[in-house]
């Protein structure tokens, strides 16, 4: 798949995008504990591990996308086969409505959004919130862990409905639902419960974001030895004649002549 839109005449297609901000400027939650490298290492192992999940678990008839502004994050999720979904704005709400635009003019039938920072979804997780049905006058939902929305689908245009991303995106969505005439349908999926956002959510994480996280901090510490070997005084001399007193009789030795 490339980022070019699909046929008009195709037959009818899902779609799931990927939200995915600034890998090197977000997270700020993290930034008390982790180096800016280790925060962009985990940003980046958190969207790889996804989009594998994904393209093992997803039905024939389902399209992958990112959506995002950063040209780096487009050329890598070109790499791995996805749609590109251009957009500027940093919130995801905005990043929800621009994709749900893209979706409902490429005609697809239904949309998916998932967070790019999910700590450790499975397949079956996923091969589910895709394949289980989704009337046009439902909306299905899948909270986090801290009343989140770790999963959204809906079948387009979506009515009404506007997207409320945030703190307890979850409460919101219910009523934005609500006020739009769909029914809310809530999923309770194990492994999409829980996403990386804050220092506490650091613990227990899969061995392959461990070892990114691990491997950005060797690569900083490597750095910072670096660096302070560049910045240490010069040692003395140690061609130096200890028989020789230094000035006015001192301990230090004068360098032996040539």
């Amino acid at each position: 798949m490339t980022g070019d839109a699909p046929k008009t005449d195709m037959p009818e297609r899902d779609l799931v995008a990927i939200a995915l901000r600034d890998p090197a400027g977000g997270k700020t939650r993290l930034r008390d504990t982790l180096s800016g490298r280790q925060t962009e290492a985990l940003s980046w192992a958190l969207f790889d591990r996804l989009i594998v999940e994904l393209s093992a678990a997803r039905p024939a008839c389902v399209d992958l996308a990112v959506i995002s502004g950063q040209e780096v994050v487009q050329e890598r999720a070109r790499q791995a086969g996805l749609a590109v979904i251009s957009d500027a704005t940093t919130g995801l709400s905005d990043a929800a409505e621009a994709a749900r635009d893209w979706a409902t003019e490429r005609r697809y039938r239904s949309m998916t959004i998932l967070p790019s920072d999910l700590a450790d979804p499975d397949q079956r997780d996923l091969s589910l919130l895709m394949r289980v049905p989704c009337p046009a006058n439902q909306v299905l939902l899948v909270p986090s862990q801290d009343l989140g929305t770790n999963g959204l689908r809906m079948t387009l245009p979506g009515g009404r409905f506007g997207f409320r991303y945030g703190p307890r995106s979850y409460t919101k969505h219910l009523g934005t639902a609500e006020e739009a005439g769909l029914t809310p349908i809530t999923l309770q999926l194990p492994s999409l419960r829980r996403d990386i956002d804050r220092p506490e959510d650091l613990t227990d994480l899969p061995l392959p974001i461990r070892a990114a996280l691990d491997a950005a901090a060797e690569q900083d510490t490597g750095q910072n030895t670096g660096q302070q070997e560049d910045t240490a005084e010069p040692h003395p001399d140690t061609t130096a004649d200890p028989s020789r007193k230094g000035p006015h009789g001192s301990d230090r030795a004068y360098p032996k002549s040539a």
